[in-house]
């Protein structure tokens, strides 16, 4: 090891210490294209992982000796690839090799076992060889120039397969139902007391949207519309509106990145506001009750 590496493991440790919720950093080897990658999470720790083969051209392969050598080292093996990444896995592992680091996370450490894999396994002979990328969850750059490496525009790739998988493997946690699943309209129906809920991606960047269907032939009047404005007042980020003769609700979290606590949150929430008014806007507007015919999973609230 050159004798440039513990100064860039003690500027590493120091900008990961640096690194907020959902921000990243990517830092990469131009030439053979190999890189680590680092994501704060917050209040759940870090991650670090570092490209597998899945990642990259024949050419700049992993040896056997060298994943042997990072999985002795205290990295995880790729738990797939990323064409046969599942729901079940997606919260647990990764197409890369990883380390999942819990919080308070000790940023030396980290750091360490980072160079350690950059000039032993990846051989990489300097670190300003290497060149990096930051950005937070919307794509906006971030900058650490104490690094001292050159910085690289570098937006995060958006896998809409991926995304869909998390949010499935999420709520099939959060509601225990293992064989939850996707319609063929691409909704995750679920049934809480008599109201059906239906949860779904959208746009670009992506969503997740809440939509609960409320109130079945009811018509647009004026006191309707002021009994909407007063609930959409409110009731924060969830919107109540009049289509087509039915009276919803609707809620919106970013997609990406996905979080089974924000997730949660989220979804109870919705399901209470919803209960709650529910049976009140029936009486109200209403000529029947919300039924939906039960999916093959639901979850009840």
């Amino acid at each position: 090891m050159t004798q440039e590496w513990p100064s860039f493991a003690r500027k590493l440790a120091e900008v990961l210490a640096e690194l907020g919720p959902d921000q990243f950093l990517v830092i990469s080897d131009p030439i053979t294209t190999r890189f680590v990658q680092f994501v704060a999470h917050g209040a759940d720790g870090m991650r670090a992982e570092i490209s597998s083969n899945a990642n990259l051209s024949p050419g700049d392969r992993l040896s056997r000796a060298q994943a042997a050598e990072l999985v002795s080292a205290g990295w995880a093996k790729p738990t797939d690839t990323p064409k046969r990444f599942t729901a079940d896995t997606e919260l647990e592992g990764s197409p890369n090799f990883f380390i999942d680091f819990p919080a308070p996370v000790e940023v030396e450490r980290i750091s360490k076992q980072t160079i350690a894999a950059l000039t032993r396994v990846l051989r990489i002979p300097r670190p300003e060889m290497l060149e990096y990328a930051a950005f937070d969850a919307d794509g906006r750059p971030i900058e650490f120039s104490e690094l001292g490496i050159r910085r690289i525009e570098k937006r995060p790739q958006i896998n809409p397969g991926r995304i869909s998988r998390r949010l499935l493997a999420c709520l099939r946690k959060f509601t225990g139902i293992a064989d939850l699943d996707y319609d063929e309209d691409g909704d995750i129906g679920l049934i809480f007391d008599n109201v059906s809920m239906f949860i779904r991606i959208l746009g670009n960047p992506p969503t997740v949207r809440f939509y609960a269907p409320l109130v079945h032939g009811a018509r647009e009047s004026r006191s309707l519309l002021k009994r909407l404005n007063e609930l959409n007042s409110g009731f924060g980020s969830m919107h109540f509106f009049i289509l087509n003769r039915t009276i919803g609700a609707v809620a919106e979290i970013p997609a990406s990145p996905l979080h089974h606590e924000v997730l949660a949150q989220t979804m109870n929430q919705f399901c209470s506001v919803v209960d709650g008014v529910n049976k009140q806007l029936n009486e109200e507007f209403g000529r029947k009750r919300s039924y939906l015919k039960q999916p093959k999973s639901t979850m009840v609230h």
